[in-house]
């Protein structure tokens, strides 16, 4: 299921959370909302880290890859004027490149190309007010779902915006609806939020003037596709391959022999644990104060002592989501909080199992073995874009990996104090894949701090794993961080 806009928020830096918040209370200082200097840009752009591995690894594995969205429902005010958010569409277009972008295939490969400011906007209002609560429920029903399966890549239509005209007594509802080549969660809060912006703007008689623009797209990909080209990057890469005891790691126990084969979105569960209140404030107090390690640390420290000691392994394979804003250090480095597109990646971690320690030992060797890794974990997915000849060997050795560890960080309630116009319908939300489609990896454990308990969730496949072998590793998870808690 999708996020909600509170999830959302939870990858952005603190710089932009604040922004946003003060987006949603309409404080913002006049100094930001200042016209974008920046022009449309346009033309041929590298393929990201990650829109390289949908194309070019999972496109063809999938049975539908144009089924691969983000999704939101909101409710928007009655009779809400179907003009001014057409307008506030058209305009985060002109504003976010990246929702400009198309992919095309030829002998060559795929290729990313900005497209020109003045494309017709897919944009649709859909009148129900002459139908019964009953009827408009199931026409918004089918019609969301038409419009999720009405995404196509190769005809180069990737988002879709709906208004369902309810009648003027009752809310309106919009559906959002965005490929994941155009954006991540970041990137969709970012969108949403300028969208609802530029509609109250409007709705209030004023001209729609969004905060500067950050670096763009098409810059940042031109930046990474050179980093890929460092032979410094190539040679880290390849000494930290060759230390890797590649016939050491073997892949996780199923509980299904063939059920890695039906890995599918549809056949999705998941079992969830949560920490006391109290538990909770002493972890996030310890790992900073007394560890002098990143939460995100400790968790994934956690992750991997769970995983090795279920699987009887030495070495744990894991590819870890990071938000791909702050990847590269300075002076390499360039303002991405405002930038729309798919920057988020997917860092892969093949790390050892800790022998039994205190827990300020444990977690001071595994944290040293994290910053043993180039770019820590994320130097393999900039390397993919070098489009050297022998790239694609060396990361197939590589991508060993099963397991996705996410971690969530708290923001606060800005939903709930949120006065828009438009509100996060949260039981409305859209699965963003194909039902059919394949999952690449087995288990996805996300640890998640959008309140006052951490709650460790494992999603996994029924179809390989039965529900009593992932509660026994949820158990576990949780056991180790209380362990570490002394």
């Amino acid at each position: 299921m999708m996020e909600t806009l509170e999830q959302q928020l939870a990858g952005l830096s603190p710089e932009q959370r604040q922004l946003v918040e003060r987006l949603l209370r309409k404080e913002q200082p006049e100094s930001e909302l200042r016209p974008a200097a920046q022009k449309a840009v346009t033309g041929p752009a590298p393929l990201l880290p990650s829109q390289r591995w949908f194309l070019d690894q999972a496109y063809d594995h999938l049975v539908n890859p144009n089924r691969w969205n983000f999704s939101m429902m909101f409710e928007a005010p009655p009779g809400v004027p179907s003009g001014h958010l057409e307008q506030s569409i058209g305009h985060i277009f002109e504003y976010h490149d990246a929702l400009r972008a198309r992919f095309d295939r030829d002998e060559q490969g795929w290729h990313q190309t900005i497209e020109p400011v003045g494309r017709a906007i897919p944009f649709t209002r859909i009148d129900l007010s002459g139908l019964s609560s009953a009827e408009q429920l199931a026409a918004v029903k089918q019609q969301a779902s038409d419009a999720q399966s009405s995404l196509s890549i190769d005809q180069h239509r990737l988002t879709r915006f709906v208004l369902f005209d309810l009648g003027n007594q009752q809310p309106a509802r919009l559906l959002v609806v965005i490929h994941h080549l155009l954006t991540d969660v970041v990137s969709t809060t970012i969108v949403l939020q300028d969208l609802a912006l530029a509609y109250l703007q409007l709705s209030q008689g004023q001209t729609i003037r969004l905060p500067a623009k950050t670096a763009s797209l098409k810059e940042w990909a031109e930046r990474l596709e050179r980093q890929a080209q460092s032979e410094e990057l190539q040679r880290a890469l390849e000494d930290y391959w060759r230390s890797i005891p590649w016939d050491e790691l073997h892949p996780l126990p199923v509980d299904h022999a063939q059920g890695r084969e039906r890995n599918t979105w549809g056949s999705l569960e998941s079992v969830s644990l949560s920490l006391e209140i109290d538990e909770t404030r002493t972890l996030l107090r310890l790992f900073p104060q007394r560890y002098r390690t990143p939460v995100a640390t400790g968790l994934l420290f956690a992750l991997v002592q769970t995983l090795t000691a279920w699987s009887g392994d030495r070495w744990a394979c894991v590819s870890q989501v990071d938000s791909g804003r702050h990847i590269l250090p300075p002076p390499d480095t360039l303002d991405l909080s405002r930038t729309a597109g798919w920057l988020a990646m997917s860092g892969e971690l093949i790390l050892q199992r800790i022998a039994v320690k205190t827990p300020a030992e444990a977690l001071q060797s595994f944290a040293a073995q994290i910053n043993q890794i180039p770019y820590r974990g994320f130097g393999q997915p900039i390397f993919s874009m070098s489009g050297k000849a022998d790239a694609t060997r060396k990361l197939g050795i590589f991508l060993k990996d099963e397991v996705v560890f996410d971690y969530w960080a708290q923001v606060g309630s800005a939903e709930k104090q949120r006065p828009g116009p438009f509100r996060v319908l949260e039981d409305a939300n859209e699965i963003r894949h194909h039902p059919e489609n394949q999952r690449f990896r087995l288990l996805d454990c996300r640890f998640d701090l959008s309140g006052d308990r951490l709650r460790v969730n494992w999603r996994y496949s029924r179809n390989v794993h039965q529900r009593a072998t992932i509660e026994k590793l949820a158990v576990g998870c949780v056991e180790i961080l209380r362990w570490l808690m002394g």
